[in-house]
């Protein structure tokens, strides 16, 4: 039996998109093992996978403690005489493979889940981003890209060459099920929001950080009817800022700002709002909207890659997200459409959902499995 090693840099990643991947691996007769930072959400998932976890501490940012983080990896892969190690994100890819290399692993895979290289860093960091991602290139035999966007800009940074990518969607887990509401968690949910009867509830979720539109949600909201609240799902730097901003505007008694929302809970958020929003300027798969779709809800989002390769143009309102006054203006514009016209938001629901079944769990596994007999088998 080919044993595999899977490692995370924090246990989010794996516990929202991996669990079926170990499940299929494990039914395609592999050992899998996981690795990550031993954090709640990694626990969780080697619970649900029937999974070995080993603890290792990796941090998000470079820091003098990676060489720990790689010497612990190497420690163990050597010692467990691993046939495969896959990492995923950025941090663990890097400290993951230069582990598994040394340790004489034969087989290293890396799942790239978005752009490590893009246009908000600095020069600096480009550069060094660029350096090491190319050289841990050279020591992987296969990527496993989540979009043709991934997997195009691993090829025009000269990362790797196209023939060592493969694309594999993500998916929206069975739980994103509009008929199969856990009412439990609609009920806190709802008591969190306290709306009053007659509401119309927008939705963000995302990072609360710049590039993400949130300041132009929050902004619109403004010129939207009394009626209209917005719920910011997520935390980060900018919660500050965006409160700030709905005072300023007269709108904070219409913001909910809901923090972090498990993953679990978030079938159940989004089956209490009207219309989710994402206005981002930058994406590497964009698997909330996906999620948003997968529960009927009209969505308004960027018309941009690779959020246009993954959604039929019918099935989402699509704004230009090129400029702060262009998001503000389609957002509100879209907004306001929705909210005066339920006939079109049953239509896009209708679309939505249809759109949502491409990217279901049973597809994903059956690309993995296509992707296992053929590579790994």
């Amino acid at each position: 039996m080919k044993k595999v090693l899977e490692i995370t840099t924090v246990g989010i990643t794996a516990r929202a998109f991996l669990i079926p991947l170990f499940q299929e691996l494990q039914d395609q007769g592999f050992a899998v093992t996981y690795a990550s930072t031993p954090d709640f959400d990694a626990l969780e998932t080697s619970k649900a996978a029937g999974v070995p976890f080993f603890p290792v501490s990796i941090s998000r940012s470079i820091s003098p403690r990676d060489i720990i983080s790689f010497w612990k990896l190497y420690r163990f892969i050597k010692s467990e005489k691993f046939d495969i190690v896959h990492t995923h994100t950025a941090k663990a890819g890097f400290v993951g493979r230069m582990a598994a290399r040394m340790a004489g692993v034969p087989v290293i895979l890396h799942t790239a889940h978005g752009l490590t290289v893009h246009p908000g860093l600095s020069k600096f960091k480009k550069k060094l981003y660029l350096f090491l991602e190319r050289f841990a290139a050279r020591r992987t035999k296969k990527f496993i890209c989540v979009t043709k966007l991934v997997e195009d800009s691993l090829v025009e940074q000269g990362i790797t060459e196209r023939e060592k990518c493969v694309v594999i969607p993500n998916f929206a887990g069975p739980s994103y099920d509009p008929e199969n509401i856990d009412s439990k968690r609609r009920g806190a949910l709802q008591n969190r929001l306290n709306l009053p009867p007659d509401s119309f509830l927008l939705m963000c979720a995302s990072r609360l950080v710049d590039d993400k539109g949130l300041e132009e949600s929050v902004s619109a909201l403004h010129d939207l009817p009394g009626n209209v609240f917005l719920a910011l799902a997520g935390d980060g730097p900018n919660k500050e800022k965006l409160q700030k901003l709905a005072a300023l505007l007269q709108v904070e008694k219409r913001v909910r700002f809901l923090g972090w929302v498990d993953t679990f809970d978030m079938p159940a958020l989004l089956s209490l709002c009207d219309v989710f929003i994402s206005g981002t300027k930058r994406e590497g798969f964009g698997v909330g909207i996906i999620e948003a779709q997968a529960m009927g809800l009209p969505v308004i989002t960027s018309r941009i890659r690779p959020i246009t390769d993954l959604l039929d143009p019918e099935s989402a309102l699509f704004i230009d997200t090129s400029t702060k006054e262009s998001t503000r203006e389609g957002i509100l514009q879209c907004a306001l459409a929705l909210y005066k016209d339920e006939q079109k938001r049953r239509a896009l629901s209708e679309k939505a959902l249809e759109n949502a079944k491409k990217y279901s769990i049973e597809n994903y596994r059956a690309n993995i499995r296509s992707f296992i007999q053929r590579e790994l088998s």
